[in-house]
């Protein structure tokens, strides 16, 4: 199913760059991050819900917004007192109410993509009963098969969405923004795309040639290491023996990617930005279960694969036409927590032309 929508990320990548041109050569900073938002979303309602959207400049952020405002009251439900003794008090608070608010037209938008699939497979005549086309019609199946309201099927639809292209938008970000920071990392990503494409900013990506992105396939892994899910829960089925400590069966663990993927005894570098800790030999030596982005065992993020083409595709369509800069450092940035650690601030970039225009 990836490979097959290689022509879909490659389009929408062209449909940004071509967005963002008009700040090409003016000198001037600018907030990229909206241009990536639309980018993922737009990618995820084609390949996903067969529905093709065109969003306009600030479509997308208005929504990251949204969800982002409302991700700070969720965690605020979970954290502070009386929200996370009662949820009776959550319920009826004012918050509650703003948190629906916040809500409402991202659940109608994520609706309308589910109805929209639904009538497309009515007026195709596809029958119900053939291999899902697309990750939509497996959640449809779920949602038969455990006999769930249209409501609850929402609430699958929006998870699904949310999880989709907010992890996408915010690694395609930090990359972009990386590779500004240190312009011999751009550059050789750089000359990796023009030792794989030539001078044509147009040709049509491969399955092939992705695979011979290496230096961008470990710039994205070392993006990935930094900011990552901060970490996630999980409850083991058995007594587990860690010799010092023992954890009992039906505890609540806490498993913190954030600290793994900075443990100085595993990297070598582990509070910085170095792609070189993705050679080969680098991978060899460490154990198991020491790099977690997508999370590991059967309840691993099924989209990897997804997400990492999408990244290669629209990272290589972007750095092939533009030089990225910025005034930013690295150890000046700053982070929030979000479903990853996110920039704290709208940090801004400039853009100037690699290839004449035509």
């Amino acid at each position: 199913m990836v490979e097959s929508n290689i022509s879909v990320f490659q389009e929408k990548a062209l449909k940004m760059c071509h967005m963002i041109n008009k700040h090409a050569e003016t000198g001037i900073e600018f907030v990229l991050r909206g241009y990536l938002v639309n980018f993922a979303i737009e990618v995820l309602c084609v390949t996903n819900f067969g529905c093709d959207i065109n969003l306009n400049e600030n479509d997308g952020i208005k929504l990251k917004e949204a969800l982002d405002s409302g991700l700070e009251l969720i965690m605020k439900f979970i954290i502070q007192i009386p929200y996370n003794i009662s949820l009776t008090c959550a319920k009826f608070s004012k918050d509650c109410r703003r948190l629906n608010q916040l809500m409402k037209d991202y659940w109608h938008f994520c609706n309308k993509l589910l109805q929209d699939r639904l009538r497309n497979r009515t007026l195709l005549q596809e029958d119900e009963h053939s291999l899902p086309k697309y990750f939509s019609d497996v959640l449809l199946e779920k949602a038969t098969k455990d006999k769930l309201s249209s409501e609850d099927t929402g609430k699958l639809v929006a998870d699904f969405f949310f999880g989709g292209f907010d992890t996408s938008s915010v690694i395609l970000h930090y990359t972009l923004l990386l590779l500004a920071i240190f312009p011999e990392h751009q550059e050789h990503v750089y000359r990796e795309q023009m030792d794989i494409f030539g001078n044509n900013p147009e040709i049509e990506l491969s399955w092939e040639q992705l695979s011979k992105m290496e230096f961008l396939t470990r710039v994205l892994k070392e993006v990935l290491r930094l900011y990552c899910p901060i970490g996630i829960f999980r409850k083991p089925t058995s007594d587990i023996d860690l010799g010092d400590y023992k954890l009992p069966k039906g505890s609540t663990l806490f498993i913190m990617f954030y600290s793994l993927h900075r443990n100085p005894k595993i990297w070598s570098h582990p509070n910085e930005f170095h792609p070189d800790h993705f050679l080969p030999e680098e991978c060899a030596r460490r154990p198991k279960g020491s790099y977690l982005p997508f999370s590991l065992g059967p309840k691993s993020c099924p989209g990897s694969v997804y997400a990492m083409t999408s990244l290669k595709i629209a990272v290589s369509t972007a750095i092939r036409r533009y030089k990225f800069e910025t005034g930013v450092k690295f150890e000046e940035l700053e982070y929030k927590y979000g479903i990853l650690l996110e920039p704290k601030e709208e940090y801004l970039l400039r853009i100037t032309n690699r290839v004449p225009q035509l």
